[in-house]
Formats: C-alpha cells, sequence, structure tokens
C-alpha cells in the first residue's frame, strides 16, 4: 500500500500512462469479435437433448427454413391469391441457400387414371382458374391429411416453407438470405392490395436473435451512460468525479470485450449486457473511493486524502471485487456456454475495474485541481444527516427493525412457489420484432409454433417396408392427432396410404397400410418417384430405409406440459406400438424445455460453492466466525426475496432468470462488507460499542452505499428497456435483488448485530484484528 500511495503521489502520470497502454492492447481485440445468430450456441456441445437433435439431423436433412406466411383479405382460394402464391414460390426458388420450395399450389397431388398413378402439381402452369376447379381444389385441401399443412382452418392464410442448405463456413449466409427474402416481399408483393406477408422459420428466429443483441448495444448501452452521467452528478456534485468514473466505466468496457475478442469469443444476447453490468460494477468501486476522497478534502489536503481514502477503502474494495468475481465464476456450473461466458467476462471486468480504481482514478484525483464545491461543504447536509438518524434509530430500537424486516422478508419469500420453470424461445421476443408477429398467426391460424420430432427406427435396414412398422407408426399418428395441444403430425405413414388408395382406383376404402412388405416397398417407391423436381424424401426417410421422422407441431405449451407430453408419448408408443424404436424428443423445444430445470440444478450447486468461499474470505477478513455467520442473511434473503416478487407478478423462470440468483450473491455482497468493514473498523480501531460502531458505518459508508445501490438498481432496471425477454427479464429481477438488498443492509444488518455482537470485545479479540 506504501508503494502504492508513493508511486501514484511521485509519477501520477506514469501510473496513468500504463494503465492506458495495457487497456488499449486489450482493446484491439474487439476487432476479433462477431455477433451469433445461432440458438444452438445457447447449448453445451455435451447437452444429451442437443445430441439428440443433431443425430436426428444427421439421419435425415438438416432442415434449416424459412417460411412465408400469406395473408389474403379475399382468402386463399380465389384466382388472385393462388396466383400470388404461385409468383412467390417461383420467385423463393431464385433465393440463395435454397434447396426445396413446399407451397399448396405445387404440392404433388397424386391420383388414378387409366389405371395410372398420375402425380401434378395442385395448381400447374396449366390450371385453369374456374370457379369450379378452385372450389374442388379448396375442398381437396381443406380435407387432405397433408395437404391441409398449408392453408388455415378459415382459408385466410397459406404457408410456403423454404428449405435451405447453409454453408457451415459462412457465418453471414443466415443474414444474407434473411435480407434477399425481405427485398423479394418489399420489390415484388408490398404494393398488392389485401395482401400481407410475413416470415418467420429457424433463419429468421437466428437472426432476430442477432438483432436483439444489436439493438441491446445500440440503445441501452448509451443510454446507461447517461443515466451515470446524471445520477452521479447529482449525488457528487463533481464534473470531474462524473468524467473519472465515465473514463473508468469506458477502460474496463473496453478492456474486458478486447480481451473477449482476443479468446475469439462470440456476442450472443447473454455477452450483449456485459457493458451494462461491468458499467455498474465499475461505478460502484469508483463511487466507494470518491466519496470517501471528498469526505477528507473537508479536513486535509489534496494527497492526504487520497492517500487516507485508499486506505479506507482498499481492502474493502479488494474483498468485494474477489468476492464479486467468485460469485460471477460460479456460473461455470451453468449449462448454456452463453451464460458462462456472462460470467467470466463480468468477473474480469469486476477485478480490472478495482484495478483502476486504485491506480487510474487516483493518478488522476492527484493531477486534477480540488473542486471547491466539495472542499467547502458542511458535513450536515441533508443527506448526511438523514443517514445519521436512521443510525441511530435502528441502533436504539433493533428489536423492532428486526420484526420489520422479517415480515416482510417472509411475505416475500412465501411467494416462490408461484413461480413456474418455463423456457419458451418464442417468448423471448416482444411485439416489436417481425417474428413474434408471425408467431402469433401461425399459433392463431395455423398448427402451432413448438415441435417435437422422433426419429422412429425400423430396427433393421430396410425395415420400415414391414407392414407392421407402417401400421404402428399409422396408429401413432392417430392417437397423436386425437389429443390436446396437438396441431398437425407430419408422419411417413400418410403418404403411404395415399399412393396405396391411388394404386385401388382412389377408392377410400383402401386408405390404409398395405399387407404385404412388397406393397408397402411399392407404395414408398412410388410416392418418391412421383415427387416433382427438388422434392424427395431425404427429410422423411434416412438413407438405408430403417427409420423414418416423425414431426409433432404444438401449440403454445409451457416447459413442462411440452416435456410431459413427449413422456406419454414414449410411453404409448412402448406399450401399443411395439415395432416403433421411438428415440427421445427432441427437437430446439424440447432442448429449450429442459435445459431451465438442468440449468437450476448446476447454478444451484455454483450458488452453494459460491456462498461457501465468500463466506470464508469474511471470516477470514473480519477475523470473526460471528460476523461470517450474520452476513449470510443479508447475502441470501435479497435474491429470495427477489424470487418472490418475480413470482407474484410474472411466475415463469426461464434459463436467463435462473442464473440471477448466483449473480446477485457476488452484488449483493458488496454492500455487505462495506458497511461490516467500516462497523468491524469503528469496533477495533476507535474502541466503540455497537450502537456507535453502527452510527459510524451509516455516517461514513451509509451514503455511499445508497448511492451505489441507487446506480445498480438504475442500471440494471435499463435493461427493461430491451425488447428481448431474456435480458430485460433478468435486468429486472436483479434491479429488485439490489433495492431488496439496500433495504436488508439498512434495516436487519444492524439488528443482528445488536442482537448477537453486543458485549464489549475482549483484548484477544482486539489483538487478533486489525482489518479496517
Amino acid at each position: 500500500m506504501n508503494a502504492l500511495i508513493r508511486l501514484l503521489s511521485e509519477r501520477p502520470k506514469v501510473v496513468m500512462f500504463v494503465s492506458l497502454v495495457v487497456i488499449v492492447a486489450l482493446s484491439i481485440g474487439l476487432k476479433n469479435t462477431v455477433i451469433s445468430s445461432d440458438f444452438r450456441l445457447y447449448f453445451d456441445k455435451q447437452n444429451p437433448q442437443l445430441i439428440a437433435f443433431e443425430n436426428l439431423e444427421a439421419g435425415f436433412n438438416k432442415q434449416d427454413t424459412l417460411s412465408f406466411l400469406v395473408v389474403f383479405e379475399q382468402g386463399v382460394f380465389a384466382e388472385s391469391s393462388l396466383r400470388a402464391v404461385r409468383d412467390l414460390v417461383d420467385a423463393s426458388w431464385k433465393l440463395p441457400y435454397v434447396r426445396k420450395v413446399s407451397a399448396l399450389t405445387n404440392y404433388p397431388r397424386t391420383q388414378s387414371s387409366d389405371e395410372e398413378i398420375v402425380s401434378e402439381e395442385l395448381v400447374s402452369d396449366e390450371f385453369i382458374y374456374s370457379r369450379e376447379n378452385i372450389s374442388e381444389i379448396e375442398n381437396y385441401t381443406l380435407n387432405h391429411a397433408v395437404a391441409s399443412q398449408y392453408v388455415s382452418r378459415d382459408g385466410e392464410v397459406t404457408l410456403i416453407n423454404l428449405s435451405l442448405s447453409l454453408p457451415e463456413d459462412n457465418a453471414n449466409a443466415t443474414a444474407e438470405l434473411v435480407a434477399a427474402a425481405r427485398q423479394l416481399v418489399a420489390d415484388q408483393f408490398s404494393d398488392i392490395d389485401g395482401l400481407n406477408i410475413q416470415m418467420m422459420g429457424t433463419v429468421i428466429a437466428n437472426i432476430s436473435l442477432q438483432e436483439a443483441v444489436e439493438q441491446d448495444l445500440s440503445l441501452i448501452a448509451p443510454l446507461s451512460y447517461l443515466l451515470v452521467y446524471v445520477v452521479l452528478y447529482l449525488l457528487l456534485r463533481s464534473l470531474s468525479g462524473v468524467m473519472i468514473t465515465i473514463g473508468v466505466i469506458t477502460l474496463s468496457i473496453l478492456a474486458v470485450l478486447g480481451a473477449f475478442g482476443w479468446l475469439g469469443g462470440i456476442v450472443t444476447p447473454g455477452v450483449g449486457s456485459v457493458p451494462n453490468m461491468v458499467m455498474i460494477i465499475a461505478v460502484a468501486d469508483c463511487i466507494h473511493l470518491l466519496v470517501s476522497y471528498y469526505h477528507y478534502l473537508r479536513t486535509e489536503e489534496k494527497m492526504q486524502a487520497i492517500e487516507k481514502a485508499l486506505r479506507l477503502n482498499f481492502n474493502p474494495m479488494l474483498v468485494t471485487s474477489v468476492t464479486t468475481a467468485i460469485g460471477l465464476l460460479c456460473l461455470n456450473f451453468s449449462e448454456s456456454p452463453p451464460y458462462r461466458d456472462l460470467g467470466n467476462l463480468v468477473a474480469f471486468g469486476a477485478i480490472v475495474a478495482f484495478l483502476l480504481t486504485v491506480t487510474f482514478v487516483p493518478a488522476c484525483l492527484a493531477l486534477l485541481p480540488v473542486p471547491k464545491k466539495i472542499r467547502n461543504a458542511s458535513d450536515q447536509g441533508r443527506l448526511y444527516q438523514w443517514m445519521d438518524r436512521l443510525g441511530l434509530s435502528v441502533s436504539k430500537n433493533p428489536i423492532r427493525y428486526v420484526i420489520v424486516a422479517s415480515v416482510v422478508i417472509v411475505f416475500f419469500v412465501a411467494q416462490l412457489p408461484k413461480n413456474e420453470l418455463s423456457d419458451q424461445w418464442e417468448n423471448y421476443y416482444d411485439d416489436t420484432f417481425d417474428i413474434k408477429q408471425a408467431m402469433k398467426l401461425q399459433n392463431e391460424k395455423f398448427w402451432g409454433v413448438r415441435f417435437i420430432e422422433y426419429s422412429v427406427d425400423a430396427g433393421e435396414p430396410q425395415g420400415i417396408f414391414s407392414p407392421s412398422y407402417m401400421q404402428d407408426l399409422a396408429s401413432l399418428t392417430a392417437w397423436l392427432r386425437a389429443q390436446p395441444g396437438v396441431g398437425f403430425v407430419s408422419t411417413f405413414s400418410d403418404p403411404v396410404k395415399q399412393i396405396y388408395m391411388s394404386l385401388n382406383g382412389d377408392d377410400p376404402a383402401f386408405y390404409a397400410i398395405p399387407d404385404s412388405k412388397e406393397m408397402v416397398a411399392q407404395s414408398i417407391l412410388l410416392y418418391e418417384m412421383s415427387l416433382p423436381f427438388g422434392m424427395g424424401i431425404e427429410e422423411q426417410v434416412n438413407i438405408d430405409k430403417s427409420a423414418t421422422r416423425l414431426s409433432v407441431q404444438l401449440h403454445s405449451l409451457t416447459s413442462q406440459e411440452l416435456i410431459a407430453l413427449d413422456n406419454r408419448i414414449r410411453q404409448w408408443a412402448k406399450t401399443n406400438a411395439p415395432s416403433l424404436g421411438l428415440s427421445e424428443g427432441t427437437g430446439l423445444d424440447v432442448v429449450f424445455a429442459n435445459i431451465s430445470q438442468r440449468n437450476i440444478e448446476s447454478v444451484v450447486v455454483g450458488t452453494a460453492i459460491a456462498l461457501a468461499l465468500i463466506s470464508f474470505i469474511l471470516i477470514f477478513v473480519f477475523k470473526s466466525l460471528k460476523l461470517g455467520l450474520i452476513s449470510l442473511i443479508p447475502n441470501l434473503v435479497p435474491a429470495a426475496m427477489a424470487y418472490g416478487a418475480w413470482g407474484m407478478f410474472m411466475g415463469r423462470i426461464d434459463l436467463a432468470l435462473s442464473i440471477v440468483g448466483t449473480m446477485s450473491l457476488g452484488l449483493v455482497v458488496d454492500d455487505t462488507i462495506h458497511f461490516l468493514s467500516k462497523y468491524r473498523h469503528a469496533r477495533i480501531e476507535l474502541m466503540q460499542d455497537v450502537y456507535g460502531a453502527i452510527r459510524y458505518s451509516f455516517q461514513t459508508v451509509g451514503i455511499a452505499m445508497l448511492v451505489t445501490s441507487i446506480v445498480l438498481a438504475l442500471g440494471f432496471g435499463f435493461l427493461f428497456l430491451s425488447h428481448f425477454s431474456p435480458t430485460w427479464g433478468m435486468g429486472v429481477l436483479l434491479a429488485t435483488t439490489i433495492i431488496f438488498a439496500l433495504v436488508v443492509d439498512f434495516l436487519l444488518l444492524p439488528g443482528l448485530l445488536v442482537l448477537f455482537d453486543r458485549k464489549p470485545y475482549s483484548n484477544a479479540e482486539l489483538e487478533k484484528s486489525t482489518y479496517g
């Protein structure tokens, strides 16, 4: 400490220059950062549900999709509507990376003609748009098991599906395709009266994810800077102090993101909130040092004020930075890589902010003139007087405050059971995203927006030709279609039955699975041959004909309902369809549904480890088991209260919210450490009793705690401006936790000290403790 103070006193310019050189070297790595548009980055490569999903895509074709939802005021079954659909289908083939376009107009209709099976597009080039022909198509489509997927039940909306082959070595392929699709709609279809086109699919979901990151970085970060500037100026009344703090914030963020770039990091929405969080942590460190510096300026010269402020705050800031980093590093127990990155980056940011606060900030203060307003200020300011009265009241009436605080705590904690684990990625976006409007439309007009997919194994190559396999698949399909919440079932048994009926003169009595293996094989072969250009069965049947793909489209279900349905489907198949080797249900919806529960279990372990480490550090630092144990209450209670309040008003815990408890532990402990450090200093160094020590803590650190909590709460609260629910939900929950932490530290913690640390310290305690 003495060496640091001497260096700051003698060579402040050198300290500042070295700090800036290190930060600039790190910040150069920013050029290597990229924003990702892949939802799969949310999942670890060892995630069992993701592995099952990738195995499904390996067995069949990977299904990257883009879908047009086309709404017609006059309905789909009108001449102008059908012509517009054909035009959009033809134009879609010209988009990059498209391998197949499936729609109502090019749906392959098979039927018997002169002892032959004829397959032709439902609305071909030669189609005659008479009222009779259009009515016949309408009747066929709405009553056909497969063709009906392309038209809404009310006949107002049609669906055009584009199957894509996106190159894995081109990170810009998704953005290129979506931009081309949007341009196509704008150029050729935006001026058509009575027509509205919306887009969805995996590429739209991914590009919306990227756009969410870009919006957060461009909107929230500048507003947070403005917030910090205004709040700090109002509270500190020092322009130089505000600018120094903003400098530390900027340098800390540049260092963190630059280091992430040097490591080849990928920016996801979770990482997109890192600047805001680093900003808040950096502000907290600066405020504690600056408040003490301005306090000492009233009676000391500048360098003495800097020295005393550093000596008083160095250890508390070091401990809070380390404990904050420990809490955040325990996010490495999370099941989701982006939130592990979030924890690691903000933990690194906490350490960088601490180092800048004890080097760059004092160097700036040493070089800048003393603010005259601060120097001439009175110790008896209104805020100071209010804080002193609060400390006096709490220390004199500990039981009253403990009872009141306990009632409030019990009330909010009792609301915890109202929360439900549920991760529905379609709810991540608000109405400002086009995909949200499209998903609402699909859920209301079509068959839902969620999917469960299965690989249905026949047990051997060519096994799908077995009549018993196909009959069991048809039985499972019929059972699925009768289940609540199920919208549409895509199954390979449907075209087999359709072809077999066509082979028998289109007699509806033969809409069934053939009785012989040969007839099943013939039906499959004829179906494959009947498909037009660009369409094949590789998305439905694997190469060696040993398995088929079963897709179940669902209306909005909670995560628990989705998992329960998957279990029920597999149990039914096991009992009633013994020839089917049904895989575990998969798809991104299933992966998301499972990850919240898995993540909760993982972060509970991380939180327990973080709590144990932080408690050990506090016991060691304060050299008091009693204070270490007392500190557990204000460190644990705020997050429980915040989750309880969330249960009252929201009630849904998703992946992002499941990590807040662990994250907040490293943040709320800061105020506890600063309060207890000043309390311990008063008891040991100033020889005060418990009442005087509590009042001293309020006088010396109460205002800084209030200011930092206000900045923390407002900073996290600004995340509410995000249009991406994991970001704003995490911000609101963290802000709520910070507010509850301040209340607990001001009202409950002093009462606990009076109740359990009232006795005068013994000589042995005084001798072994030197912490200040």
